[in-house]
């Protein structure tokens, strides 16, 4: 209950880490209404300072959820779900997302050095949240699989022991 819940609350914060690499946040507009105008200085710095501090935050989570005890983060296509009378199962093919790379677009790239399927199996009640637009939003397993098959999607895949119980879809700038 304890991983599920530090769980759950590491994906409020990996939805954050989509803005990670966005710059701060520009507020263009003006309004008919001067005494709006001059706070808009103080509300962008609020937001910026806000932003910064949930990141803060998100890598603190990150590094409790990372040395927990049997769990594993890794990361990898998801191609396939299986589902029969012994379980719940997906074909991965794992791969890795390397940040901060100067040669590369956006600055990252994707490992994949074995380009092969490894079936693995999930909890009954495995989460799975794909990106709308920037935002993660819980995918129900139906419409999990039919969203696999419109682009290949790269997800941070969370394990206890063996089994996966939660993909998160990462978000590629």
């Amino acid at each position: 209950m304890i991983i599920r819940n530090i769980l759950y609350v590491s994906l409020f914060f990996f939805a954050i880490i989509a803005f990670d690499d966005q710059p701060p946040i520009q507020v263009n507009s003006s309004s008919n209404d001067p005494q709006i105008d001059e706070q808009i200085p103080n509300i962008r710095e609020e937001l910026n300072h806000e932003i910064l501090r949930l990141n803060d935050e998100v890598n603190r989570m990150n590094q409790i959820v990372e040395h927990l005890p049997d769990v594993k983060i890794k990361q990898g296509y998801i191609h396939e779900v299986m589902e029969d009378e012994s379980g719940l199962y997906l074909m991965i093919d794992f791969a890795e997302m390397i940040r901060n790379d100067d040669i590369s677009p956006n600055n990252f790239h994707i490992e994949n050095e074995i380009d092969d399927l490894t079936k693995v199996e999930a909890v009954e009640d495995v989460e799975l949240y794909v990106l709308d637009s920037t935002n993660l939003v819980f995918s129900p397993l139906e419409e999990f699989e039919d969203k696999l098959s419109v682009y290949p999607r790269l997800f941070n895949l969370y394990f206890v022991g063996d089994k996966l119980v939660m993909a998160t879809e990462q978000y590629l700038p």
